[in-house]
């Protein structure tokens, strides 16, 4: 789903657009997933943000929500809605396994994937490369969606599981807030 008016999105447009795939994957019978790859830095984790109450009652069975961490820089705010609890944030590593420089780091973060200099699309125009959290959520997404065809009811929190397990770690052993390295497909649950 693309979701905008043509000029921009909002929150409104955004949770009705997962409470339509919340609805469908029922209608299925089996877990969608989607990927995010916007965010803002204004949406709050405190329990009193609109958009966070609606991502948490629309986030759970059915729905399997990941998106891109941010762009902002080592430095910058946690970026919504990657930053929600039940979303699987997504950072960038470079062909190098190097973290993309203008990446977001925090506790938020579950794991990166490849997403400097990927080809990727243009309207009118053919194709670019492009670099960016972006990429790389849809990259985890696509890899969630194969799990999805192996695990047909595969939830959000083992899916994450899943790649955080099979995940290469690229930096100091552990988790850390920079990333934890998806770079091999993981085709399907472990063990």
């Amino acid at each position: 789903l693309l979701i905008t008016n043509g000029n921009s999105y909002g929150s409104a447009a955004i949770l009705d657009s997962i409470a339509w795939m919340k609805a469908t994957a029922a209608a299925l019978g089996r877990p969608l997933v989607s990927n995010m790859s916007f965010g803002s830095y204004f949406g709050r984790r405190d329990g009193t943000s609109n958009y966070e109450t609606g991502m948490d009652n629309l986030a759970g069975p059915g729905v399997i929500l990941v998106a891109a961490a941010g762009n902002g820089g080592p430095k910058a705010a946690p970026s919504y809605p990657a930053a929600y609890s039940n979303v699987i944030a997504v950072t960038a590593h470079d062909s190098g396994d190097h973290l993309y420089s203008h990446a977001n780091h925090g506790g938020y973060i579950a794991v990166a994937a490849p997403g400097v200099d990927i080809l990727v699309p243009i309207l009118k125009r053919g194709h670019m490369f492009m670099s960016g959290t972006s990429m790389s959520s849809a990259y985890v997404a696509g890899i969630i969606a194969l799990l999805l065809e192996r695990s047909p009811n595969l939830s959000a929190e083992r899916a994450k599981q899943i790649l955080m397990e099979t995940a290469d770690d690229l930096s100091p052993p552990g988790r850390d807030d920079a990333f934890g390295a998806l770079r091999r497909l993981v085709a399907e649950e472990p063990g």
